[in-house]
């Protein structure tokens, strides 16, 4: 596909497990509870000096210009920077997040990927609206970055697309926007080699730390403030949006309540 034909670059990381062992005492230190995954979204044109904050992070942490972000490695000052930074930028973001006990048929989801593919076609949904609403030329496409993910195969995520969009023609309730969505330009990349997924990185990170419950039982909710300002919001809607909670009856959950607040405030 033409290079011209390129509105938007989509970055995607995700954030906690997708497992449903649970500990007895409801102490959140087996299985996560949550599943976030996560979405930025830069224009092509402005990419390269948005993406740049992770160099500016770099430079803050005294760290070369090989240095890896990962979000869960760094110290509690340092993902309030990361924080800070990015949502000081041109970026908006998607996230979904999964609240597992909630899910009335977890059986449903036993099958390898499954969570993930779930996830993800909510988190395209919202992607393909956003990119659909501001895009500059009727033209534009979205290409999507995934962080590559250790034995998974992304070979099998394009066919799932590639599914829902066949299912979208047949009159399924997919609402995926296919004018600026294509299987074509879906790719997984290694963290470690761009800089937006290390973005995707800590906006994943950011949204499940406000979501899950430490050892101590407390969440971190300052790093989902300090992104508040890019989230995408429809308007000014941000639930269902900028951040969408499922299944539906976990958005009456107290940490999910607590996010979206925040994100709206």
């Amino acid at each position: 596909m033409a290079k011209e034909t390129l509105g938007f670059r989509v970055y995607i990381d995700e954030s906690g497990c997708e497992g449903f062992k649970f500990a007895p005492d409801n102490s959140h230190s087996w299985s996560s509870h949550w599943f976030v995954i996560s979405a930025v979204i830069v224009r092509v044109e402005n990419e390269l000096s948005q993406v740049a904050v992770i160099d500016e992070l770099r430079d803050a942490f005294g760290k070369g210009k090989e240095f890896n972000i990962h979000f869960r490695d760094l110290k509690h000052e340092q993902k309030a920077l990361a924080a800070e930074k990015v949502g000081q930028k041109a970026f908006r973001t998607v996230s979904i997040a999964i609240h597992k006990p909630s899910i009335a048929a977890p059986e449903a989801f036993n099958e390898r990927y499954r969570l993930y593919f779930y996830a993800t076609r909510y988190l395209l949904e919202r992607v393909s609206w956003l990119c659909r609403d501001t895009r500059r030329n009727s033209s534009h496409k979205a290409e999507i970055i995934f962080s590559n993910r250790a034995g998974m195969s992304y070979e099998e995520l394009r066919k799932y697309i590639t599914r829902l969009q066949a299912q979208h023609a047949a009159g399924s309730d997919i609402r995926i926007s296919w004018e600026v969505i294509s299987c074509d330009l879906i790719r997984a990349e290694q963290h470690k080699k761009m800089k937006g997924l290390q973005v995707a990185d800590i906006v994943a990170s950011s949204v499940f730390s406000s979501l899950h419950h430490n050892k101590f039982n407390l969440t971190e909710t300052g790093h989902l403030q300090r992104l508040k300002g890019i989230t995408y919001k429809h308007k000014r809607m941000v639930s269902g949006y900028g951040l969408k909670v499922w299944p539906e009856s976990a958005i009456n959950n107290p940490d999910a309540k607590a996010a979206i607040q925040i994100l709206t405030s």
